[in-house]
């Protein structure tokens, strides 16, 4: 039989049979390719006299307006905020010190009397009163010249926890009891210690519940003062009349003197010729009422006694409260200077500016 060419060409025995199902596809490529060829040239080959449809625009809703924040730029850990500071509690310190305007010479009054009362008491001074004044107000400089409330409330340092000087006076132990009045160991028994508080600079004493004043502070001050000055010594002292008595069994001149309420040395005085290691039993003594006391019998130099004032040995204080004592000395004696005399930033340099250079003070 024969057959057509298009049965022939569809047999899959033949070339074209072969290839036929990938023109087939090449032409359905080129279909849909030609096609969305055509749809793009409709939409973008529009005339250019036709107005192209503006689509419709939804509402716009009003936006909040923000006030300008300027951009930050983040700090860095090591940056430090610029500005004020905080200052050390040193620096604080000699901040309110400066501001303090109280003038030692301002407690002049109160120091010419203590004096007064202690020279009567006493019967002298170590020197002149005058030069034991300058001390004593250079002292004063010294000791409490770091803080505003240690010059207002306890300018010479007496109730401070770690001085000896407040028990000593109050007891009136060490012949202290011979400069100062029962009446002011009283009153200085009433006042309060003041502590010690650590910080992270050292430490300060702290006067928030201290009933401390001046006044008692600076009769304080001075008779600790006089009693390092002091060279003391026992004497008798008769009182009453002379009396006889006769010497017992079992008597020995100690004895005598124990139950007549005198002294060896006085029945000695009155009986010259009487050997007391041969007492005989009958004999008569002239006796008379005596005791012996402690006097101030003479006086230290003032620096020897100011070096005391500070400790000795292992209890000294300030290794450099001499110099500091001279310095202080030297600025009251000068003339041309007197405002350094105040308790102002020009004194205050002696202790806190050599330590916030780091010198010990």
């Amino acid at each position: 039989m024969r057959r057509t060419l298009l049965e022939s060409m569809n047999e899959p025995e033949t070339t074209w049979g072969r290839w036929k199902p990938r023109v087939m596809e090449a032409g359905a490529f080129l279909a849909i390719a030609a096609a969305i060829a055509g749809t793009y040239c409709g939409v973008s080959c529009i005339g250019r006299d036709e107005k192209k449809a503006e689509p419709v625009k939804a509402p716009e809703i009003p936006k909040k307006t923000m006030p300008y924040q300027a951009p930050q730029t983040p700090k860095k850990e090591s940056e430090k905020p610029k500005g004020k500071t905080k200052r050390s509690e040193l620096e604080v310190r000699v901040a309110q010190v400066a501001s303090v305007k109280v003038d030692v010479n301002s407690y002049d009054g109160i120091i010419d009397k203590v004096l007064g009362e202690y020279e009567e008491r006493i019967g002298s001074l170590p020197s002149d009163k005058e030069t034991v004044k300058k001390y004593v107000k250079a002292m004063m400089i010294t000791e409490s010249s770091t803080t505003p409330e240690a010059f207002l409330h306890d300018p010479m340092q007496i109730t401070n926890v770690s001085d000896p000087a407040y028990g000593v006076l109050v007891r009136g132990d060490e012949g202290t009891d011979l400069i100062t009045s029962p009446e002011f160991r009283r009153r200085l028994a009433t006042k309060t210690r003041t502590p010690w508080v650590k910080t992270t600079k050292g430490g300060h004493r702290n006067y928030s519940n201290s009933n401390m004043d001046a006044e008692t502070s600076i009769e304080g001050g001075i008779a600790w003062f006089l009693h390092y000055a002091a060279n003391y010594k026992m004497i008798v002292v008769e009182d009453g009349v002379l009396s006889s008595y006769s010497i017992r069994k079992g008597d020995t001149l100690d004895k005598i003197a124990k139950g007549q309420n005198t002294t060896t040395e006085t029945i000695m005085k009155y009986n010259p010729k009487l050997n007391p290691k041969n007492l005989k039993i009958g004999v008569a003594l002239m006796l008379k009422p005596a005791k012996k006391v402690e006097i101030v019998g003479s006086w230290k130099d003032l620096p020897s006694a100011v070096e005391r004032y500070n400790g000795v040995g292992s209890g000294a204080g300030d290794p450099r409260y001499m110099e500091k004592i001279n310095d202080a000395l030297e600025r009251l004696n000068n003339d041309s200077q007197k405002q350094l005399a105040n308790l102002s930033p020009g004194v205050v340099r002696l202790d806190l500016y050599d330590e916030l250079n780091g010198r010990r003070v």
